[in-house]
């Protein structure tokens, strides 16, 4: 694992992104993670972007949307075993950033 990569999965917006895709085992559109996250489009754009060009998770289509180009994609989690530990062994702590109640209480 690279340290750019470490460093990509350092923020807690971008392992949320993560683990949802992953938990989903569907491909999302910015927008509809932004729902389910609750963080502003614009601000989980980046951090998909960012993301994509680790290889973390890939673009697997776009279509047209009001003028704008929609982009969707799918979690590689599962093709990194040191990603998944990552995303597991920091869950805890990322909970309390995006819902007023820990996994699992």
């Amino acid at each position: 694992m690279s340290p750019a990569l470490l460093h990509v999965l350092n923020h807690p917006i971008r392992r949320q992104i993560l683990r949802l895709l992953h938990e989903q085992r569907a491909t999302l559109s910015p927008n509809e993670m932004s729902q389910a996250i609750g963080v502003a489009l614009p601000n989980l754009g980046f951090h998909a972007r960012t993301l994509a060009e680790r290889g973390v998770i890939r673009e697997t289509r776009t279509r047209q949307v009001r003028g704008s180009v929609e982009h969707f994609y799918v979690s590689t989690v599962s093709e990194n075993r040191l990603v998944a530990t990552i995303l597991s062994s920091t869950e805890n702590d990322d909970c309390f950033l995006f819902s007023s109640q820990p996994r699992g209480a």
